[in-house]
């Protein structure tokens, strides 16, 4: 019974939730602060919807790794016999089941928020599917992995303020919009640098450079960013620092010792340290805006700690399960 629940652990990647959640609090929050006036945030966050929708986005990602191995049985079968399906300890049958069920009652919460958040789910879905359909047979099919976790933030934006007029469409949504290509370019570049590492050839040497490019490129990005508005505080430049000199642990990994899988695992638990990078410029102009009003301080901080608390228990839940 332990290893069948150890497998089913396995086969959802539910170590990987916490970056889901990180991905939902960065939209959700960021969605939820309307600027009427220049540096004047108000707050408007519903941490019910947040919660709401780190449920419904865990169903959608947990059913989409089902999904994944139901599709993949016959490939596991001649390479990895030793899996849960090939060797027998869980049904196949079973696991579409569960696959199905999660991503169906991930849609319906995403349409109960609000009717362009199921739209959205939908879309969701539609590259979960299409990226289990493909992704060993085109590498093209990587654009839909990355997809599938851009689309998070969207999904969540929508949850929080359904309407997208010019009235409702805040520097929130704008906030979460970039958020989510920062974290596209850093999933697709995850998959690249894993693919061309794993060739060992010409083309795959040249994929692993383009992999590290576009996985360093929110690093890159927000570096600029940061040293256009830089005010000669060291803590504007925490969360690149810090992602950074974690990154690189991981990229060691791969280029000396050759250790895809650790690679995957550690990048992965670095996602909510990707969405810090967007978090933590949100919190910092809080925190000045905060100064001059004389509110609390207290959801300010329970931002700027989350993002590193949810990639430490990524990291955490790896020991239980592997990632990938």
């Amino acid at each position: 019974m332990k290893q069948r629940i150890i497998d089913l652990l396995a086969m959802s990647r539910f170590a990987n939730l916490p970056t889901v959640w990180s991905n939902v609090l960065l939209a959700g929050v960021a969605t939820g602060t309307i600027v009427r006036v220049l540096n004047e945030p108000i707050f408007a966050i519903s941490w019910e919807k947040i919660a709401f929708m780190c449920v419904a986005m865990s169903c959608l990602y947990l059913g989409g790794c089902f999904l994944n191995d139901w599709h993949d049985v016959d490939f596991d079968q001649e390479t990895r016999p030793d899996r849960p399906i090939p060797s027998g300890r869980w049904q196949r049958r079973t696991i579409f089941i569960l696959a199905i069920s999660l991503m169906w009652l991930g849609a319906a919460l995403s349409f109960y928020a609000s009717i362009t958040a199921g739209l959205c789910s939908l879309a969701l879905i539609a590259c979960i599917i299409l990226y289990t359909k493909f992704h060993k047979i085109h590498k093209g099919s990587l654009v839909f992995m990355a997809s599938s976790r851009l689309l998070v933030y969207p999904t969540t934006s929508l949850a929080i303020i359904p309407q997208i007029d010019a009235y409702y469409f805040t520097t929130g949504h704008i906030i979460a919009i970039w958020g989510a290509i920062l974290m596209g370019l850093y999933i697709f570049g995850i998959s690249l640098s894993a693919t061309g590492e794993s060739k060992r050839t010409s083309q795959g040497n040249s994929l692993l450079i383009f992999g590290l490019i576009f996985l360093t490129l929110p690093i890159a990005i927000s570096s600029i960013q940061e040293a256009a508005f830089w005010d000669d505080q060291l803590l504007d430049f925490l969360p690149v620092l810090a992602l950074g000199i974690l990154l690189a642990t991981a990229i060691y990994q791969l280029i000396t010792k050759h250790d895809i899988g650790t690679f995957v695992s550690r990048s992965l638990a670095l996602i909510p340290m990707v969405d810090f990078l967007t978090l933590g410029s949100i919190a910092l102009a809080w925190m000045a805006s905060i100064e001059r009003t004389g509110e609390q301080t207290q959801e300010v901080w329970i931002l700027m700690l989350a993002c590193p608390i949810l990639s430490l228990g990524a990291w955490a839940l790896q020991k239980i399960a592997p990632a990938t």
